[in-house]
């Protein structure tokens, strides 16, 4: 894997099988999860500070999501989710029971985040709203929405509403309350929201199957789309997959993880 930021798309990658979990509103510190040698057998989280030349250990596990104000990481401890300070500070493993999908996205509030998953006591798969002050989470979609196990949701800039997906692998924008869901117009099935802009009026997404990935942008009011960037490696040779892609709020810089296989062809000749 290939972690690339920056508005040049300059290779950030460090130990093995990096993962990209988050990208801090300035672009200057990158969350990523190592899933490879360089993880240990119960993975582990790094935050990589552009200017830094090593990227810090945060602890095991897999990263989700840097808190807006920088001081927290959510890290996912198997099916339990901890909040690790990017500083000085304790651990702490919130008392919430379910099953999340990689990602999440916080808040301005850098309390309450967004988590996708599976709660028993909510049905089905759906949206929550988690506060990590209280340890509690409140569902803010209907059940079964569509997920692929990576963030598919993004917080608008006042904390009022969540983009995230329907049953129908569609774009809907949901209430922080759970009191409504408008469709989002000019959204095409299959793609998935990445980031609302920072003046709430429009919202970038891209089809996470596709290669290169293109990022579109669509205003909220018209359903009026536009092309924004495709994304590919300069080296595109074995890339085929681009998951996740990340942008500050601002689109002035972005973030992206390319998958790659790359393979040796043998002839072997006077076999008998």
């Amino acid at each position: 894997r290939t972690l690339c930021s920056g508005n040049l798309a300059v290779s950030c990658s460090t130990l093995d099988w990096p993962a990209l979990a988050d990208l801090s509103p300035d672009a200057r510190t990158i969350l990523f999860s190592e899933g490879g040698e360089g993880g240990g057998t119960n993975g582990a989280v790094y935050l990589r500070r552009i200017s830094d030349p090593a990227p810090i250990h945060l602890g095991d596990g897999t990263g989700d999501a840097l808190s807006p104000d920088g001081k927290w990481a959510l890290v996912r401890h198997g099916a339990k989710l901890v909040l690790v300070p990017t500083g000085t500070g304790q651990h702490r493993e919130l008392n919430i029971d379910g099953a999340f999908d990689n990602g999440a996205a916080w808040l301005p509030d850098s309390r309450r985040v967004i988590v996708a998953g599976v709660m028993k006591e909510h049905g089905g798969y759906r949206l929550f709203v988690v506060d990590t002050l209280d340890e509690n989470a409140k569902p803010i979609s209907p059940e079964k929405i569509w997920g692929n196990g990576a963030r598919a949701f993004a917080v608008s800039p006042d904390g009022q509403r969540v983009a995230g997906m329907t049953a129908e692998e569609t774009i809907a924008l949901y209430s922080l309350d759970g009191s409504s869901a408008v469709p989002l117009p000019g959204s095409v099935k299959g793609e998935i929201p990445i980031q609302w802009s920072a003046d709430g009026a429009s919202l970038f997404v891209h089809d996470p199957t596709a290669l290169p990935a293109r990022v579109s942008r669509i205003n909220l009011a018209t359903g009026v789309r536009e092309p924004w960037k495709e994304f590919i490696p300069p080296d595109p040779p074995g890339i085929y997959r681009i998951p996740p892609v990340l942008i500050t709020p601002n689109a002035d810089a972005y973030a992206y993880n390319a998958m790659r296989v790359l393979s040796e062809l043998y002839v072997a000749e006077g076999l008998k």
